[in-house]
């Protein structure tokens, strides 16, 4: 009889505490570091690779809104109430050299994004060097996180919550071809169609958990990014150069163009409890590559995406390692009990040729399902009496350390970080081990070249 095939696995393999962090809501690794922003504060806070769980230093993102009222005086920079915090919630490590191009580590910008789920509040980008030879640079998005929340594709029936990001290449297994939306030049025009072409793009994923809400990925060519952060500068300057003050300021970026992108859909399965069943929504993403080899045989490789950890562009297939979490919840304003979360692993091909695939007028983005790449993060061991149920954790951030194709099973092994928020206790460090069959992840390869 032969052998059943390997099956998707994300095993728990330690978790630790990490002092000093507040509400951990994403993770990225540059070099010898970890970065990783909290929701809740004002800070981005850097932890040595070597013992991620202390800070080592931190970068100031923003200024606290929670002051007293009668004098200004700033009251609370971590733990700031939830009308009033920034919700740092999405982290990507971008090239930043000219024109968007890689030129190595000392070329990389940190990019954290505000959820933007309360507009004129959370719609900030925050452009940070890990390097700490400039400041960071804080910019009023509130144009792009317009368009996006207009944009059924995008939200479903629910409102805008930008969870996770990630820099996607389209290298390695092709994409789908067609025009990007939106173009280098000008911001490109907002809200725009058009499939995703090869190259470097910037991935924002939207968290759709409750009825009536999508997990989708807004598929934004990063030059055109580039051209709307630039175009941001240049009306802020002017606005100010006339006069104004923060009300003008806020007005000029208002009125930038925001750049073309274009959507796909990721379908996750739900997860039962108490009698309910409830989705899961999107929590974090970074890339890798994977290095799938041929059919039989292959030797082992490394990771690393735009920035990521484990070095980079090495041979292999472009992946999203991304992380879903499920809470017994039904609505956008209640936090529900934590039920477990989900890793998957998809090429990046796959993303693209979904955007391409996806028509701006048809109410939806083509839907990627995840099902077969993904699993729930599993105990090592199971407890005696727990049943075999997931880890109970809420993966807010989560990123590769390395990659290896075990020609044996035909999995392709990935060693992965993750950063937990516990909503008001520690937040903890995962160690996850993930086993992604081969022949899904080429199954998924090879639809995308159909597409």
């Amino acid at each position: 009889m032969a052998a059943a095939p390997p099956a998707f696995e994300a095993v728990l393999t330690r978790i630790s505490p990490i002092e000093g962090v507040s509400a951990a809501s994403g993770l990225e690794i540059i070099g010898d570091r970890c970065y990783v922003p909290g929701d809740d504060s004002v800070w981005l806070y850097c932890l040595p690779l070597s013992d991620p769980t202390r800070v080592e230093s931190r970068v100031r993102l923003a200024t606290s809104r929670h002051v007293d009222a009668a004098t200004g005086a700033v009251l609370t920079e971590e733990g700031i109430p939830k009308k009033l915090k920034p919700d740092f919630e999405a982290i990507a490590a971008l090239p930043w050299g000219d024109d968007g191009e890689d030129g190595g580590e000392e070329d990389v910008r940190l990019v954290i994004f505000g959820s933007a789920s309360k507009a004129g509040l959370r719609d900030g980008i925050v452009v940070a060097d890990p390097s700490g030879a400039s400041g960071a640079r804080e910019y009023d998005a509130s144009s792009m996180m317009e368009a996006l929340r207009g944009d059924a594709r995008v939200t479903g029936s629910v409102k805008l919550n930008l969870e996770a990001a990630a820099l996607i290449n389209g290298g390695g297994g092709g994409g789908g071809g067609g025009g990007g939306g939106g173009g280098g030049g000008g911001g490109g025009g907002g809200g725009g169609g058009g499939g995703a072409a090869a190259g470097p793009h910037l991935a924002l994923f939207q968290r759709g958990n409750v009825p009536g809400g999508v997990n989708s990925v807004v598929i934004i060519p990063l030059p055109a990014f580039r051209s709307y952060l630039r175009a941001l500068d240049a009306a802020v300057v002017a606005a100010a150069s006339g006069g104004g003050g923060a009300a003008a300021a806020a007005a000029a970026a208002a009125a930038v163009p925001p750049p073309g992108y274009s959507v796909a859909r990721l379908s996750l399965p739900p997860i039962a409890a108490g009698g309910a069943s409830y989705g899961a929504g999107v929590s974090s993403a970074s890339t890798l590559r994977v290095p799938l080899g041929g059919a039989a045989g292959g030797g082992g490789g490394a990771a690393g995406g735009g920035g990521g950890a484990a070095g980079g562009g090495g041979e292999g297939e472009e992946c999203v390692l991304i992380a879903a979490s499920y809470e017994a919840t039904l609505n956008e304003i209640d936090d529900g009990d934590v039920l477990g979360s989900r890793v998957a692993l998809l090429p990046s091909a796959a993303l693209f040729a979904a955007a391409s695939a996806s028509a701006p007028a048809s109410g939806g983005g083509a839907e990627i399902d995840l099902g077969p790449l993904s699993a729930l993060v599993a105990p090592r061991r199971p407890e005696a009496g727990a049943g075999g149920g997931p880890v109970v954790c809420k993966v807010e951030g989560i990123s590769a350390r390395a990659a290896a194709r075990a020609a044996s099973d035909g999995v392709a092994r990935v060693e992965a970080l993750a950063v937990t928020d516990p909503d008001g206790g520690v937040c903890e460090l995962l160690e996850i081990s993930v086993a992604a069959p081969l022949a899904a992840l080429r199954a998924a390869i090879a639809a995308a070249k159909r597409a």
